[in-house]
């Protein structure tokens, strides 16, 4: 992080505890009202050293500011130097050499600081400094006494005394100074250092009284032969994690520091290291020499926490360990020694001595490649099929929150659990799974891994694709309209309001043109990730919708950049140019699926392409600082030079290009201007007319229509302008500018070609399609969200369901007629959506922490409430409606009591213990349970009346109300997914319990039977989109499958259809 900070840090520094740290409220009752944020303050840290990696604990307020609040691009060098330059208020002092210490860190060295008063002036001063030398994840804020006492001065700083150095508040109990022991010396001590001193070398700066006591009760107890050894640690919560530690049997410290010294080397659940257990006898240690006696021949050793210790699962011969017993404060040691143990009693713990195998019996270290969830970083760790490998459970005993915040503890409840049969084991993205199979399943009822007796009919595509494309819509001789979004070409009958689709592609489509016969349609792909998803074009009958042709499979690279059919020769040609490094424009005779002749164009991008209409050897493209003309001879196609040549600066972009009845080439650009390229007598095309600053910027689109008059579109002008051709290109008087809503012009198309009623629809770039006239107001015809799309929410007893975007907009749906409802703004981005039990209420989560409630009938505000700094990945009612639960970026889950019909809501309770955001919640039928997956592929339980996390395995026969979280028993056929790398990320059961619905980061939508308990399970799969298909969810009466995804915000609604032939068995819902 840099170290930049204005000269005005002079004064924030006095006042940080009163604004940023505020005492909490005395009570849990938080009105409904927005918290307002508090501006930013940067971190000051040294540029050679990154940010303390891991957060320390701090006191929980319901005002507790996240790490995000704070930037780091403020400029140090001029606060130090404004710091400088004051003057001291009094002589300056004596030195007092004093050190300071990192807050929550034991093992932080300390660093050494000689305050005078010429160097150091102020506090302000030495916090600057501080935070130069001691990372901490917003500065140094605070200094601290050892004993917990905050300075405000520097006068309270003593000579040769140790302080600890915070962001906010001092995390007591830890021992500070307490430095990592040097175990040995390579060489003797020199002649000036007595062996008798050698403890002074040692000493422990916070206690050096107990110095001499703990070296005689370590060294005298050891032979003076004893040699160092190392030897091998097991987390005992995290089996996956392992270190090697090197112990040094002259050591002074006592062994309950060499276990706390320890703590670093893996990860654990509740730490520090607290007990030692040999790994196949599970023998404790009790003092640190019997590492050097009665267990010298022992190398591995099991590490606990304030946790009971785990023993290994049962062996082949039936023996029950107690993984899932009954918890024990502390556990007896065994007597027998590993040198009186037998085989037989080795085995049946469990696990093979050292002496037997090697170190490749210990668990493999876990895969680092965890996909960040949201928003959008793919892994690529590998996924491994189910086994059945005898491994402990992964974390279980974490700690949880109660409602003011203070961590509890988190005790097994002492239920029986069931055998190793029923226990399935498998690696999800370098993560170790254990789901336990609910105790009624059975196996004979129906086939899990089949496919279901159901399948998926696209209905209906809402919105349209207008914020990054052109020229993407078209009116059919039958009046219909035609674009495409994501994968799907719809098209639209405004009149009979009904749809039709083509489904020919596999990846999302860039660009299409309309054959001169106004029969056929060309379509263009983009090249997908999978190896199989190459770019390419189709020519297909839109009247049939068959496949005439597809063509460039193996040609074009990353996608289509544009497409253009010939004029003259009745459309046998078909011109494109790819997204290539340098943008081939190949000529093809599609019928006959082969290359008439191609060159390379520009290595700059290239937006535009077509055919001259009146000559078919002509072809311009055109893009960024650029517009070439081409003639097509003999199998070669090569630039015109003398054409297209700009008098002065080029344009940065050549936006629209539109052709005139007499043959010119007309261009906007970037800047605004409109140019007219006219032919001379030597089939040269030069400037004619220039009409400059003819739009405020980029001029989008460009139309001739038949009388002559031309249109043009504005982009952030939003501005409608008509030209009259047959005068020069004047001012036509007539002008429309779109409401801000609306967004700029992209594409504009005639309703009635060669019809003198001047209706038009235009094609904007917050994905609208709307209809008017110049002389008239323009209507909405097709409409949707212009940015990413996450949120989506189904009304729990009615055929309506609700969006929220990116674009700050909050839609309400009618699945029955596919029309908008209603819409309202937020303030925020939108991520996050849910209904209230009875349906009278929408809650929205955004991007900030802010949830927002809405009456689910008109979008009325009912109440907003600022949760924290962090988005808000998943909300989810209770099933009785009195709790929502939040899942938040800050890896907590939030509980609120919901009062008042919905007008109140109260803080809860915080479930902390997921150490990365939340991605998926869901509740138990009862409302008792909750089961949450976040980022790292952590699927917790939790006991919401207890406010704590429960064991899995005594979830495993509750009835969940909901399926959204990724993980468990009941969806673990959807994994692996389907090539190594693809993330899913959101599923849905349908209401009757017998399909779930899954989408990935691939842009596939599938369909598998409920519950899908083998590995590997059947599926009907459609292709979406090309990047992550968002959200998916059954209306409530299971007639319809909505889905939202893809990087133009597509939604889509199928219905869910029977398969014939298929077994329809109902699977049981769990």
């Amino acid at each position: 992080m840099n170290t930049m900070h204005r000269a005005k840090c002079t004064v924030l520094w006095m006042s940080l505890e009163d604004r940023y740290f505020p005492k909490a409220p005395e009570n849990n009752v938080l009105d409904v009202a927005r918290i307002e944020q508090p501006p930013y303050i940067p971190p000051i840290l040294p540029p050679s050293k990154p940010a303390y990696p891991e957060s320390r604990q701090t006191v929980t307020t319901a005002n507790h500011l996240s790490e995000s609040d704070f930037s780091d691009d403020d400029d140090l060098t001029t606060a130090r130097s404004v710091l400088d330059s004051r003057q001291p208020l009094s002589q300056p002092r004596r030195a007092r050499r004093v050190t300071f210490y990192r807050n929550g860190d034991p093992h932080w060295k300390g660093v050494n600081f000689a305050i005078n008063n010429k160097r150091i002036r102020n506090m302000e001063a030495l916090l600057i400094l501080l935070s130069e030398k001691i990372p901490l994840p917003y500065g140094v804020r605070h200094v601290y006494t050892l004993g917990g006492k905050r300075l405000t001065d520097l006068s309270e700083l003593e000579h040769g005394k140790s302080y600890v150095c915070a962001s906010g508040e001092m995390v007591k109990g830890v021992d500070y100074g307490r430095k990592t022991e040097r175990y040995w010396h390579n060489r003797k001590p020199t002649a000036g250092r007595r062996r008798g001193e050698n403890y002074l070398y040692k000493e422990d700066p916070v206690d050096r009284i107990s110095i001499d006591s703990r070296q005689s009760m370590m060294s005298d107890q050891l032979s003076p032969r004893s040699k160092p050894r190392v030897i091998t640690i097991i987390s005992n919560t995290h089996r996956d994690s392992r270190g090697k530690i090197l112990l040094n049997p002259r050591t002074s410290q006592n062994f309950e520091d060499i276990l706390r010294d320890m703590t670093g080397a893996i990860k654990m659940t509740n730490p520090p290291i607290e007990a030692l257990y040999t790994f196949s006898t599970e023998q404790k240690v009790q003092g640190f020499g019997q590492l050097f006696r009665e267990f010298r021949d022992c190398d591995i050793f099991i590490a606990c926490g304030s946790e009971a210790l785990r023993r290994g699962p049962p062996s082949s011969e039936g023996y029950k360990s107690d993984t899932h017993a009954h918890v024990h404060h502390e556990r007896p040691a065994i007597k027998q020694s590993r040198k009186t143990q037998t085989p037989q009693t080795q085995q049946m713990n469990g696990y093979v001595s050292r002496s037997d195998s090697g170190e490749d019996d210990l668990p493999s270290p876990p895969s680092e490649a965890y996909r960040p969830r949201r928003r959008s970083v793919q892994s690529n760790a590998t996924q491994t099929d189910i086994d059945v490998d005898p491994k402990p459970l992964d974390d279980i005993g974490d700690n949880s929150m109660d409602t003011s915040g203070a961590q509890v503890s988190d005790p097994y409840v002492s239920t029986p659990i069931a055998s190793e049969d029923d226990v399935v084991r498998m690696t999800i993205h370098g993560r170790r799974q254990t789901f336990f199979r609910p105790t009624s399943y059975d196996k004979t009822y129906v086939n899990p891994g089949s496919r279901p007796s159901k399948k998926l009919k696209l209905e209906w595509v809402y919105g349209y694709r207008g914020y990054d494309a052109r020229d993407n819509l078209c009116v059919l001789p039958s009046g219909e309209l035609m674009y495409f979004v994501a994968t799907v070409v719809v098209m639209y009958n405004p009149r009979k309001e009904t749809q039709r689709h083509y489904l020919g592609h596999t990846e999302d489509i860039q660009c299409m043109s309309h054959h001169p016969s106004e029969q056929y349609v060309a379509t263009g792909q983009m090249a997908g990730q999978l190896p199989d998803a190459h770019a390419h074009i189709r020519v297909w009958d839109h009247v049939s919708l068959n496949t005439l042709a597809v063509i460039g499979l193996d040609t074009f690279q990353n996608g289509i950049c544009c497409l253009g059919f010939s004029k003259q020769n009745h459309g046998q040609y078909l011109m494109a140019v790819d997204e290539g490094d340098n943008h081939v424009l190949s000529v093809w005779d599609w019928q006959a699926d082969k290359i008439v002749a191609k060159t390379k164009t520009h290595p700059d991008t290239v937006v535009l392409g077509a055919f001259h209409p009146h000559e078919d050897s002509i072809l311009i493209t055109a893009g960024k600082q650029h517009m070439y003309f081409w003639k097509m001879v003999g199998g070669k196609i090569l630039r015109d030079k003398k054409s297209g040549v700009f008098e002065g600066e080029k344009p940065k972009f050549i936006t629209g290009m539109e052709f005139s009845a007499a043959g010119d080439v007309i261009t906007g650009d970037s800047s605004g201007n409109i140019l007219v390229w006219s032919r001379d007598d030597n089939n040269i095309f030069n400037l004619q007319h220039a009409i400059m600053r003819a739009h405020e910027k980029s001029v989008f689109t460009l139309r001739m229509l038949s009388d002559g008059t031309l249109l043009s579109g504005g982009g952030v002008d939003r501005k409608l302008v008509a030209w009259d051709s047959l005068r020069g290109y004047i001012p036509a008087k007539a002008e429309r500018q779109l409401s801000e809503a609306n967004g700029g012009i992209r594409t504009i198309v005639e309703q009635n070609a060669g019809q003198a009623d001047g209706l038009l629809y235009l094609a904007t770039s917050n994905n609208l399609i709307i209809q008017g006239s110049l002389q008239t107001k323009f209507t909405t015809v097709i409409q949707g969200h212009s940015e990413e799309l996450w949120a989506l929410a189904v009304h729990p007893h009615e055929h309506a369901f609700l969006t929220a975007g990116y674009d700050n907009h909050v839609c309400l749906w009618s699945s029955a007629t596919h029309k908008l409802l209603w819409r309202v703004s937020v303030e925020k981005p939108c991520l996050s959506a849910t209904f209230s039990p009875n349906g009278a209420l929408a809650v929205v989560g955004t991007t900030v922490g802010l949830f927002v409630a809405l009456n689910a009938y008109d979008g009325s505000l009912v109440a907003s409430f600022q949760v924290g700094t962090e988005q808000l990945d998943a909300i989810r009612f209770s099933p009785d409606g009195s709790l929502l639960a939040m899942g938040s970026h800050d890896n907590t889950i939030y509980l609120f009591s919901v009062l008042d019909d919905g007008r109140t809501f109260r803080k809860a309770a915080l479930l902390k213990g997921h150490k990365n955001f939340l991605t998926h919640i869901d509740w138990s039928s009862d409302g008792r349970y909750l089961q949450s997956v976040d980022g790292d592929y952590e699927l917790l339980f939790w006991k919401v009346d207890e406010n704590r996390r429960e064991n899995p395995a005594v979830t495993r026969d509750v009835t969940w109300h909901t399926q959204t979280c990724i993980l468990g028993y009941n969806v673990l056929g959807i994994w692996p997914a389907r090539e190594n790398g693809i993330d899913i990320n959101t599923v849905c059961r349908s209401e009757s319990g017998d399909l779930l619905a899954v989408g990935d980061s691939q842009g596939f939508l599938k369909l598998y039977r409920y519950p899908s308990t083998q590995k590997k399970a059947q599926s009907h799969q459609w292709k979406m989109c090309s990047s992550n298909v968002t959200s998916v969810k059954f209306l409530y009466d299971d007639g319809y499958l909505l889905t939202t995804g893809g990087m133009d915000a597509a939604l889509m609604q199928w219905a869910v259809q029977a398969t014939e032939g298929i077994n329809r068995n109902r699977a049981k819902r769990y």
